[in-house]
């Protein structure tokens, strides 16, 4: 059989192998071709990252990495609560809290974690991004006027 294109339809490339076994056999053999596309395995990775969405998996795969292919944390991530969730055959999910800050610690605990395909890597917003959202949302849209905050100080420039 000659090398395929990935860019023929699936009905081609099942009419081109029964059509080879019909010339290399003619009617002595019958065959039936089931074909289905194939899809990359896939991490999702959503939260505080500069590219949420799903990620192609590769072997070996561990959180770092998947937050890496994601573009990394965005300045409100919180690292040190990240999320890694894993859908069992029950339905329900397994979940790890991961301390991704760690890895600065010189922690191989996050390097041998294994992400495997269809995992969930959930990024949190810092406690201070989740204030700064609260004061936003509930004080700054609700006030007819603009809020600001600000600090200064006097200093002299003579002794007068």
């Amino acid at each position: 059989i000659p090398p395929v294109s990935s860019r023929r339809s699936l009905r081609d490339l099942r009419e081109e192998i029964v059509g080879a076994y019909a010339h290399e056999f003619a009617d002595k053999l019958v065959v039936t071709v089931n074909l289905r596309e194939h899809q990359a395995q896939q991490v999702y990775v959503i939260g505080e990252v500069v590219k949420p969405g799903n990620i192609e998996y590769s072997d070996p795969f561990n959180p770092l990495t998947a937050v890496a292919s994601a573009g990394g944390f965005l300045p409100t991530a919180n690292p040190s609560e990240v999320m890694v969730l894993r859908l069992r055959e029950d339905g329900k999910y397994d979940q790890w809290a991961l301390n991704l800050k760690g890895i600065d610690d010189g922690s191989e605990d996050i390097a041998r974690f294994e992400i495997l395909p269809r995992d969930i890597v959930y990024v949190p917003k810092s406690g201070i991004a989740v204030a700064n959202q609260a004061v936003e949302q509930y004080i700054r849209r609700m006030l007819p006027f603009p809020v600001s905050i600000g600090a200064g100080f006097f200093y002299p420039l003579n002794n007068n």
